[in-house]
């Protein structure tokens, strides 16, 4: 039923890519409880930091609940730049061990 309504069943493995900047990321907290609680998902959290402040992101509420992976990129290229980093890292045709069944792009 939850794949014919477009949700991905429990137990996928999603990525959660997230593009940071200047706005708070609390809100993300509760969205992973419900995503791993509610539904069952296996989620991962790689956010890319571009404006020098990962470290309000390594004290938050985000790497103290959930283990989120911070990466800091140069504040160029927008969203974009981050999310084909990303691609150019972790898409299966160039990384063997990326097995997320589902990736989000989230900008913060």
């Amino acid at each position: 039923r939850a794949e014919s309504q477009g949700i991905p069943p429990s137990g996928s493995r999603i990525q959660l890519v997230i593009a940071h900047c200047a706005h708070d990321l609390g809100w993300l907290d509760d969205v992973l409880k419900q995503m791993q609680e509610k539904y069952g998902y296996i989620v991962s959290v790689q956010v890319y930091s571009k404006c020098e402040k990962e470290e309000d992101l390594e004290h938050g509420v985000l790497s103290q609940a959930h283990k989120a992976n911070v990466e800091t990129l140069p504040n160029v290229g927008g969203c974009d730049h981050a999310y084909s980093h990303w691609i150019t890292k972790n898409h299966p045709s160039v990384n063997a061990d990326s097995d997320w069944d589902y990736v989000i792009f989230l900008k913060d």
